[in-house]
């Protein structure tokens, strides 16, 4: 049945769910693949099909959906314009990648965010286009296999190890030095704040991974060592200063790393091939140590964590995937308790209880989200009402991880 051209895949009841015993291996990693984005989620499956949904009263404009009608909660939809895609990435506006190596971008267009103005018409008009409520194609780039998205600004990672960003590039978060100088038809040629059209990085070569914070941005080379670029004033970019950086400077002391991860706080996470985990930036319980002085400008091990095979950074917090199924956590624990560990202190790094078979891990601003063996998914930390909890009683949020069911999924 298609409703307001969506297609209604069930109501999801919030209800508490007893994990069954699974063996290992049930479910492969990253044949199901759910991203947090600003207002919902979306989950990718392997056939191709895009589903998304919200946690709260959010315009259906927000998740590529095509109109301005608000979504209930926890009602899944499927998203025609993105079936297919490979990769899906939400922050101010959303991203995803499609199976021939193109980009859709959609929502918001503040700041050029969704890439699809070229440059010659930002010349003769000295306008970017108007926002989208569907997934439409940004200015053509080389073959695509990853998206990043910041809070004003977005990466694309090519699949020959290139970038190319687009957005708000007044603290650097672009990589391309000085912005480029508009030759405008109707105006004197001038410098505009953010570039409406993606545009490749200079210099750099051979990533493998990328990741974008608020207003900076990490990639993962294919020898080990991490570039960083943008905002730097908590020592977020892990260059030993707190200077902001226009173009990609290399972090400090890491040469081993196989993923990374941009915090939403103004810090950096960085998985290391030996299982250990490494942080830097501003202080606090993201960093998973205790340090003297207000920032870090130079990774540091987390102490005690080891036997890690994937990491996700939240608004404040972190989430490490052993490889018995366990998810280690630590961060900044609120009334929402995204961390999931409950009294613990939050800086001090802790398994997330009753989650033992997980697959994948992703953290939004402030919840947590894991792929279970058996294909089911847990999700903790900010819900629907800080008033009402999953499993009957009454609290400011959910304080343990709680399973959550969507039908249809």
């Amino acid at each position: 049945m298609i409703v307001s051209r969506r297609t209604v895949l069930g109501l999801v009841p919030v209800m508490p769910f007893a994990l069954r015993a699974v063996a290992l291996g049930a479910a492969a990693p990253g044949r199901r693949n759910l991203v947090s984005c600003l207002g919902g989620f979306y989950l990718i499956e392997p056939v191709g099909t895009v589903k998304a949904w919200t946690t709260g009263r959010v315009k259906a404009s927000l998740l590529g959906l095509g109109d301005d009608s608000f979504l209930p909660p926890y009602v899944a939809h499927e998203v025609p314009a993105l079936k297919g895609a490979t990769a899906i990435a939400g922050g101010a506006a959303g991203y995803a990648v499609t199976a021939d190596g193109r980009v859709l971008a959609w929502g918001d267009n503040w700041n050029g965010l969704l890439g699809n103005t070229p440059l010659s018409e930002l010349e003769s008009t000295g306008h970017q286009h108007p926002p989208v409520p569907t997934p439409t194609y940004t200015v053509p780039i080389p073959k695509i296999i990853d998206v990043a998205a910041g809070s004003r600004h977005a990466l694309a990672l090519t699949v020959d190890g290139r970038v190319f960003a687009w957005g708000n590039g007044q603290l650097g978060q672009l990589g391309i030095g000085d912005l480029p100088i508009v030759n405008f038809t109707t105006r004197s040629p001038d410098i505009n704040y953010f570039v409406p059209y993606p545009i490749e990085i200079p210099g750099l070569a051979n990533v493998i991974a990328i990741s974008a914070g608020p207003e900076f941005s990490l990639a993962l080379l294919r020898d080990g060592t991490v570039r960083a670029w943008g905002e730097n004033y908590a020592g977020q970019l892990g260059d030993g200063s707190t200077e902001r950086r226009t173009r990609p400077v290399q972090v400090r002391g890491i040469t081993n790393a196989v993923a990374v991860s941009a915090g939403g706080l103004d810090f950096g996470v960085a998985l290391l091939g030996d299982g250990t985990v490494a942080t830097w930036g501003k202080r606090g319980d993201a960093l998973g140590r205790r340090i003297a002085a207000d920032v870090d400008r130079d990774p540091a091990l987390v102490p005690g964590v080891t036997g890690i095979t994937a990491i996700a950074a939240g608004g404040a917090h972190v989430l490490a995937l052993k490889s018995d199924g366990r998810i280690v956590s630590w961060g900044t624990v609120n009334v929402y308790d995204p961390v999931g560990h409950g009294p613990a202190p939050g800086a001090t790094p802790a398994v997330v209880p009753i989650v033992t078979t997980a697959r994948a891990i992703s953290a939004g601003p402030l919840s947590s989200q894991a792929l279970i063996a058996d294909g089911t998914f847990m999700v903790w930390g900010a819900l629907p009402s800080l008033t009402f909890r999953v499993d009957g009683t009454k609290a400011d949020g959910s304080r343990y991880p709680v399973p959550l069911v969507v039908k249809g999924l």
